[in-house]
């Protein structure tokens, strides 16, 4: 015991000559303190415990970046054994996923500031991908000199991939994987800007196929889906790496064409398209036949949001509809016109028969040689308040196509009805 209380270890020893200074069988006494001996063990314990047992895996390095030693966890994590890398340069672990210049600007920062975090893409021994945050920090000697490189590293694959799902639900179409809105009108800003800087115009295009819901309605919504997705392969198979085609809703597709120098690249693509699309669609053995139609804008002679240019381009195909079907409408601003003209003029049809300004004329149907009346022909009038009787030629052909039409057509059958009871109870 040593005269402060601490508990010391005394070593004796004879010295191999049996003398020393001249002097025979002197004794060497080694005392060591047991206490700062115990507490190093300890510690040393410790930092090995907390090496093998974290669940981040532990790269140590000398300064030429050669792998001195591992830890399980970087084992578990990369499939390498310590055998394995031991003596071999870190970048055994490299992927392509980062270049080259990515690699040298990391241990830039790290020769520079000391320690380096950030995320990492990796190969494990099987040579599959994997995620990893990584912090690499510089070890020095007391002469400033790196003497190692510790690498800490956690496995964040799992939550890279649910990043990553989430980015597909909030930016692409879960059925077609096609950007959705969202994405559609950032790509739209982006290639806004780029317009402007190549004095290029910008083609905004909106697509809705012609005929679709008797696909669904006879075979079922599984045909349908399967149905859009090759629309949105054959689309996506007609334009260039640079442009965007984007599912809107339902079978809506609204496309962005960039750098168009002329009229008739546009057109070249647009009739690519529909040609694409009316090929027949072969879904369980059975052959399906669908065409398009489409309307287009060019930016920036029409110069608008994306709203009002996606409006624009939609009032455009509504007109190839009406042209037949299967083609593409360039829209221009006396159509627009024309559209909200009709618009207007629909609106005010679904008044007047809101406020009953509609009437039943009947023309007796007579057989000339007897004279006898066989029957009656309803003919419709609008009672217009300001304009008068107002034939049906002059607005029953605006109705076409439109759910006005149907309702007109009930409002005339129930009307003749009520009268020919009438009719009847009276004579």
């Amino acid at each position: 015991m040593h005269k402060d209380g601490h508990v010391v270890w005394v070593e004796i020893s004879a010295s191999p000559t049996g003398e020393i200074g001249g002097q025979p069988n002197t004794l060497i006494a080694v005392v060591m303190d047991i206490n700062q001996r115990k507490k190093s063990e300890e510690k040393l314990q410790l930092a090995y415990r907390v090496i093998n047992d974290t669940r981040e895996g532990i790269i140590i390095t000398d300064a030429k970046q050669l792998i001195v030693d591992v830890n399980p966890a970087f084992t578990q994590i990369t499939g390498y054994a310590s055998d394995d890398v031991i003596g071999k340069h870190r970048n055994i672990l490299f992927s392509d996923k980062q270049s080259p210049q990515f690699y040298e600007e990391m241990w830039q920062t790290v020769i520079e500031q000391d320690s380096w975090q950030g995320e990492v893409w990796s190969r494990t021994k099987q040579g599959n991908l994997y995620a990893e945050l990584l912090t690499i920090s510089s070890l020095k000697n007391d002469y400033n000199q790196v003497t190692h490189y510790v690498s800490v590293f956690s496995d964040i694959t799992h939550s890279k991939k649910r990043q990553d799902q989430l980015n597909l639900m909030a930016h692409y179409d879960v059925l077609t994987k096609l950007p959705n809105r969202a994405l559609f009108i950032d790509r739209f800003q982006q290639s806004i800007a780029h317009s402007k800087r190549s004095g290029n115009q910008l083609a905004v295009c909106f697509l809705d196929l012609d005929d679709f819901k008797p696909v669904n309605d006879n075979y079922g919504h599984e045909a349908g889906d399967r149905l859009l997705i090759e629309v949105a392969h054959r689309i996506s198979a007609c334009i260039r790496e640079e442009d965007t085609v984007s599912r809107q809703g339902g079978d809506e597709f609204a496309i962005l064409l960039n750098d168009i120098k002329t009229m008739s690249q546009y057109e070249v693509t647009m009739q690519r398209i529909h040609s694409a699309l009316a090929e027949p669609y072969i879904i369980d053995d059975i052959k399906h036949y669908i065409t398009a139609s489409s309307g287009v804008t060019l930016y920036p002679s029409d110069d608008g949001d994306i709203d009002t240019l996606l409006r624009h381009a939609d009032h455009a195909m509504y007109q190839s509809k009406l042209a037949g079907k299967h083609r593409s409408q360039l829209y221009s601003l006396d159509l627009d016109r024309r559209i909200i003209d009709k618009n207007q003029q629909l609106e005010e049809i679904k008044q007047a028969l809101i406020q009953h300004q509609f009437e039943l004329y009947y023309q007796p149907k007579i057989n000339m040689a007897t004279g006898k009346v066989l029957g009656v022909e309803a003919l419709i009038r609008w009672n217009h308040p300001q304009k008068g009787l107002v034939p049906p030629i002059d607005f029953l052909p605006l109705t076409d196509g439109t759910s006005l039409e149907v309702k007109i057509g009930e409002w005339v059958i129930n009307q003749a009805l009520r009268q020919l009871d009438k009719w009847q109870k009276r004579y």
